[in-house]
């Protein structure tokens, strides 16, 4: 695991900024309404605007749970739909993401 805790917040503009370890990440209220209502795969954009393309956000279901999965070079990060959703329309100011380390072969 890291030392820095992986988090999801939600910028100005109705943006989600997402911070982990491999760099800071967003996505616009288009991005996230495909993502989250479409089950889209989205490609994560760094502040800048440029897309990583190692970088990803897609939803996946488990046993009757939905989870948003955002997947960086280095790590797999998971939050529970409806927390996402709650920082996205701005219930929440932010939510800590669940980090694994990324197994390559």
């Amino acid at each position: 695991m890291s030392s820095k805790v992986s988090v999801i917040r939600q910028c100005s503009g109705s943006h989600v900024c997402i911070e982990t370890p491999d760099g800071n990440y967003w996505l616009s209220p288009v991005e996230i309404r495909g993502l989250l209502f479409f089950g889209n795969e989205i490609p994560l954009r760094t502040p800048g605007g440029i897309i990583d393309g190692e970088t990803l956000a897609y939803l996946h279901k488990s046993r009757g749970k939905r989870r948003v999965i955002l997947r960086t070079p280095r790590f797999i990060l998971s939050i529970i739909d409806t927390a996402f959703l709650s920082v996205a329309t701005g219930h929440w100011a932010a939510a800590p993401l669940k980090e694994y380390p990324r197994v390559t072969p």
